[in-house]
């Protein structure tokens, strides 16, 4: 009697469900920061499933006035509770931050709550200035931040070894451009 023989072939590598948090889309990233909203559309064609986090900004009184720390700590609160309730429905594999603002810090308290595996982009604008030169308070900022991702995206060999040199780890340099088989490799490698 013939029987059947099943062979099953998935891709190499499956395809990943990746979050990306980034600032308003009017807000311009420094050219040197290697930012996952700008290469979305080539993971996408790549198989991987995106989705795209900004906050839509409501115009109001007040509204594009730097917060005071009270303010910022509540709207921190207040983005975490809204990324909790949404990955809590819909759970990425990787949640990757593009910003270090207050929904930078929500979407790293969430994904940290909920056990999702998170990288970020170093800003380009601080990758090539040591950390110790930086205004104190914000290199410890800078700091506190990149040391609870998994991965650190940074462009250029100097701003790595500037980088590890104060202290951060899991960093993976990218070429200036469009590097996809380096950015899919880095988000890979946070997953583990």
């Amino acid at each position: 009697m013939d029987t059947l023989h099943i062979q099953r072939l998935d891709p190499e590598r499956p395809p990943l469900r990746i979050h990306i948090v980034f600032d308003a889309p009017e807000c311009v990233a420094h050219p040197d920061t290697p930012s996952l909203r700008n290469a979305a559309e080539g993971l996408r064609q790549r198989g991987h499933r995106l989705e795209l986090i900004h906050v839509r900004l409501a115009s109001g009184p007040g509204e594009g006035q730097p917060l005071g720390r009270y303010a910022k700590f509540k709207r921190i609160l207040q983005l975490r509770r809204l990324l909790i309730a949404h990955w809590s429905r819909q759970r990425p594999d990787l949640v990757h931050i593009d910003t270090q603002g207050p929904l930078g810090w929500a979407a790293l308290q969430a994904a940290a709550k909920l056990r999702i595996p998170a990288s970020a982009s170093f800003p380009g604008e601080y990758a090539t200035v040591p950390l110790g030169l930086l205004h104190k308070p914000l290199a410890a900022e800078l700091r506190k931040f990149f040391t609870r991702v998994r991965a650190t995206l940074v462009t250029g060999q100097a701003a790595s070894e500037s980088l590890r040199h104060a202290g951060l780890r899991n960093l993976h340099v990218l070429h200036p451009g469009p590097d996809l088989g380096g950015i899919e490799q880095a988000l890979r490698s946070a997953m583990r």
